[in-house]
């Protein structure tokens, strides 16, 4: 498992396309309280003229996490590279806790 772990981290650092890092959310409302992905993607959207309604799924790319930046899938042309060796990391620990 550390070597498939190993080799992701490496794809991801020497660089993949940002459309195999999309991530789906469906949106369950317009106004969020908080920063946070699904706030920023329904913003993304409508910067394209895409008008987002609460129950419709939205699929972009995270290109700046701390600013909490997405772009849509097919616009990004970058991705925030920490975040997605976040999620990896946080893939391994739940693999491996099932595995003991």
């Amino acid at each position: 498992m550390l070597k498939l772990y190993d080799r992701f981290k490496d794809k991801l650092r020497n660089g993949v396309s940002p459309r195999l890092l999309t991530i789906e959310r469906r949106i369950s409302k317009l106004s969020y309280s908080r920063r946070c992905f699904e706030a920023s993607a329904v913003k993304a959207y409508e910067r394209f003229g895409i008008k987002v309604v609460p129950g419709v799924s939205v699929s972009c790319v995270v290109v700046d996490a701390k600013r909490w930046i997405v772009e849509p899938y097919w616009n990004a042309s970058g991705y925030d590279v920490n975040y997605y060796f976040g999620l990896l990391e946080k893939a391994l620990d739940e693999n491996c806790v099932s595995f003991f």
